[in-house]
């Protein structure tokens, strides 16, 4: 008989755990890592800057192309941060309960419950479950926070209420 009880975790996302989880999101997406971007970036200028003096316009396209890609992930990092920052809920204690009904979540700053519609698909990882509430926004739950019975458990449940990414 299957356990219907709630999948029950008490957990605190730090900005750690966020970015870590933005990379797998980003990954996913095919967007690149931060480190790849980065590395394709700075050989992009370095390429620019040596191709400048030798073919000129050839050159100039790869540092500008470089320069665009170190620029973009700088700002993608500073902007995902600051997300990270300005969300009241992240950072905060969370208690999160999934049943085959609803999603409840309870934080400092009050309690909801979430029916399952509310997300539209989720995605697995190594370290977390993303709960994507549109293309780019999406919930980090943690499986740190369950035992490894109920990360089986809620696998198999998000694959029954969501599309999988």
């Amino acid at each position: 008989m299957a356990d219907t009880t709630p999948i029950t975790a008490t957990y605190t996302l730090d900005l750690g755990e966020f970015m870590d989880a933005s990379e797998a999101h980003w990954r996913a997406r095919k967007q690149g890592t931060t480190r790849t971007n980065l590395i394709a970036g700075a050989a992009g200028v370095v390429l620019g800057l040596v191709g400048l003096p030798l073919s000129g316009w050839l050159g100039a396209l790869a540092l500008s192309i470089g320069g665009v890609l170190l620029l973009l992930t700088l700002l993608r990092l500073v902007l995902w941060r600051r997300a990270f920052h300005t969300a009241p809920h992240l950072g905060k204690e969370t208690r999160i309960a999934f049943s085959d009904d609803a999603i409840a979540v309870e934080t400092a700053d009050g309690q909801s419950r979430l029916e399952w519609s509310f997300y539209r698909a989720f995605l697995e990882t190594e370290a977390y479950f993303l709960l994507y509430l549109g293309r780019a926004r999406f919930s980090v739950i943690p499986k740190h926070a369950f035992s490894p019975k109920d990360v089986e458990r809620l696998a198999r449940l998000l694959g029954d209420k969501l599309e999988r990414q």
